[in-house]
C-alpha cells in the first residue's frame, strides 16, 4: 500500500500548526473538498482538474514526498490558488489560439507564487528567475498578463550568444530557443497538464468554485482562522451578471453526492482520541432529493411533469433518490419517482400552502439533501414560515411571477420553461 503519510502530515499541519494555520488553515479546507488520487506516472508532484462536478487533487507521493513540510504545503496552497484564481475554468486563465501556453502557465504560476507568505520552493517561478537573464530586474506583485507580456518580449530582447550550457541552441545560429534553468525547475513544482483532463460544464464548475471559496471561508472564520488578503477579489472573479440555469444549479447540488465509508484525517479515530496521527473515518451517503410539487388548481400536468421529467433526468446522471411530495393547502401524497414514472398521479387541486410540505417533512423525519418545489408562485410569503428548510433550496417557477421574497436566505427563484 503506498505511503501517503507526506501528504497526510501537510494537511495535518495546515490545519492544527499553529506554525502554518495562520497562512494555509483557508486552503486546508480547500483541499478538503476535492477529490484525492495518487498518480504515480505525474512528472511533477501534483496537478489538479474538475471531474463532472468535483475538483480532483493529483499527487505523485514519491515526488511529493521528497519536499520538505514547508515545500509540501507551499505546493498544496499553490493547487489552490489556480483553483480560487480561475486558471482551471478561463475565468481568470491566460487562454486562447494565440497564447504560448508554456509562457502562461510561467506567467500564472509567478503571480501566485507571490501570493503565498511562506518560504519558496527551490523550484518555484517568482519574478527573480522568471526571465532567461537572471539579471534583468523584474517588478514583483503584478498580474499574470504582466509577467506574460515580460516573457513574451524576453525571446526577442534576450537572444543568446550560443554559449549556453543547459539550452538547446547551437553556437553561431543566432537566437536560441534555451531556457534558464530555474524555469525549468518551475515547470517540475506542479502538473498543468492535468489541466486538460478537466470534463463537465464549464459554467457548473464556476458554481462550485464559489461554493468551494464559500465553504473554506465559513470554515476558517469558525475556527477563527486568517482569510486570505486576497479572498475578495477571489469571490469578485467569479460573480456573473447573466443568470444561471436551474440545471446547472440542481446538478450543482446533487452533484456533491458521496457514496460508502472512508478514512479522514480531518476526524480522529475513536478508538484512539489520543492519537492524532491515527485516522478515523466519516461515512459518506448519497444525495437524497424531495421535490415538493404545487398541485393547486392553477398548475396543469404538463407543467408538472415538464419539471420532474427534467429533475429525474439529473438524479439519473447522479445516481441520486428523488422523493415526490404532492401539496396544495395539505401534503396529499407521497412516492419515490424515477425515470420509470411515466404518468403523474394527481391526488389534489385545492389552494395553495406550500408550508404543508416543509412541516410535512419536520414531522415525519424523512431524510433529505436538498429541496425542489415546482409552483406557479401564486402562494404564501416565505418569510412567514414557522421554519425554514435546514437544506439547500431551489424553487421551479412555471409562470412569469417573481415573488418579492426571491433570494431570502435560501430561497432562489429560476423560471421553468414549459413546451
Amino acid at each position: 500500500m503506498l505511503d501517503r503519510k507526506p501528504l497526510d502530515d501537510a494537511i495535518v499541519n495546515m490545519l492544527s500548526s499553529t506554525v502554518y494555520q495562520k497562512e494555509a488553515l483557508f486552503y486546508a479546507h480547500i483541499v478538503a473538498q476535492m477529490t484525492i488520487k495518487i498518480r504515480p506516472t505525474m512528472d511533477a508532484p501534483a496537478g489538479i482538474a474538475f471531474d463532472i462536478d468535483h475538483f480532483v487533487l493529483y499527487v505523485n507521493m514519491e515526488r511529493f514526498g521528497a519536499y520538505s513540510l514547508d515545500d509540501r504545503i507551499f505546493i498544496l496552497i499553490h493547487e489552490c490558488l489556480h483553483i480560487t484564481m480561475g486558471h482551471l475554468d478561463d475565468t481568470g486563465r491566460l487562454c486562447g489560439d494565440h497564447i504560448n501556453h508554456r509562457n502562461a502557465n510561467l506567467a500564472e504560476d509567478c503571480a501566485i507564487n507571490q501570493l503565498i507568505n511562506m518560504t519558496v520552493p527551490e523550484d518555484a517561478i517568482l519574478p527573480n528567475n522568471l526571465l532567461k537573464n537572471p539579471l534583468t530586474k523584474v517588478k514583483p506583485k503584478q498580474n499574470s498578463e504582466f509577467y506574460y507580456n515580460l516573457l513574451d518580449n524576453d525571446k526577442e530582447e534576450n537572444k543568446c550568444n550560443g554559449d549556453c550550457e543547459d539550452g538547446e541552441g547551437e553556437p553561431g545560429e543566432g537566437e536560441c530557443t534555451c531556457e534558464s534553468k530555474s524555469q525549468k525547475q518551475g515547470e517540475l513544482l506542479d502538473s498543468h497538464e492535468t489541466w486538460d483532463e478537466s470534463t463537465g460544464d464549464k459554467d457548473l464548475q464556476k458554481d462550485m468554485t464559489v461554493e468551494l471559496i464559500e465553504k473554506a471561508i465559513e470554515n476558517t472564520i469558525k475556527e477563527r482562522g486568517t482569510l486570505p488578503q486576497n479572498i475578495e477579489h477571489m469571490m469578485n472573479m467569479f460573480k456573473r451578471k447573466a443568470q444561471i440555469n436551474w440545471k446547472k444549479v440542481l446538478k450543482n447540488m446533487v452533484g456533491q453526492k458521496k457514496v460508502g465509508k472512508r478514512p479522514t484525517i480531518m476526524k480522529r479515530s475513536r478508538r484512539f482520541q489520543n492519537r492524532p496521527d491515527i485516522k478515523g473515518y466519516t461515512k459518506d451517503r448519497m444525495f437524497e432529493l424531495v421535490v415538493i410539487v404545487d398541485i393547486s388548481g392553477s398548475m396543469s400536468d404538463n407543467e408538472i411533469m415538464t419539471g420532474l421529467n427534467e429533475i429525474s433526468s439529473i438524479c439519473k446522471t447522479f445516481n441520486t433518490t428523488m422523493k415526490l411530495i404532492q401539496v396544495d393547502t395539505k401534503v396529499h401524497k407521497v412516492q419515490e419517482f424515477t425515470a420509470k414514472t411515466k404518468l403523474f398521479d394527481r391526488n389534489g387541486a385545492g389552494g395553495t400552502v406550500m408550508e404543508a410540505g416543509i412541516k410535512y417533512l419536520e414531522n415525519s423525519k424523512i431524510p433529505y439533501d436538498g429541496i425542489v418545489f415546482i409552483s406557479d408562485m401564486y402562494i404564501e410569503d416565505v418569510r412567514q414560515w414557522d421554519k425554514q428548510p435546514k437544506s439547500k433550496v431551489l424553487w421551479l417557477a412555471t409562470s412569469d411571477v417573481v415573488p418579492e421574497w426571491n433570494g431570502f436566505k435560501k430561497h432562489k427563484v429560476y423560471p421553468l420553461k414549459v413546451a
